[in-house]
């Protein structure tokens, strides 16, 4: 699917000899709508690391925010335990 259109790709799967994968380079719809599977432009962990060199793919700010809920929760499960707990007196 490209994201930046909505236009998906389709296709009924073309035949292949048995035991031999299938070449998506000669697929003649792939080739219409501009698709390359050259070697150098397959996605790599090389070119990852090129792209995002510090390695976070997640922002950290979301990871703070999440830990904080997390101990909110916490705090206030614990102080609702320890309401529920105490002993009632007359």
């Amino acid at each position: 699917m490209n994201l930046v259109t909505g236009e998906t790709l389709a296709l009924a799967v073309p035949t292949r000899a048995a035991g031999k994968p299938l070449d998506p380079g000669t697929v003649p719809e792939y080739a219409a709508r501009g698709l390359d599977f050259a070697a150098d432009k397959k996605l790599t962990p090389r070119h990852l690391v090129g792209r995002y060199e510090d390695g976070r793919l997640v922002a950290e700010s979301c990871i703070i925010v999440q830990m904080a809920a997390m101990l909110c929760f916490a705090i206030l499960a614990v102080v609702g335990l320890g309401l529920l707990l105490r002993p009632r007196g007359e």
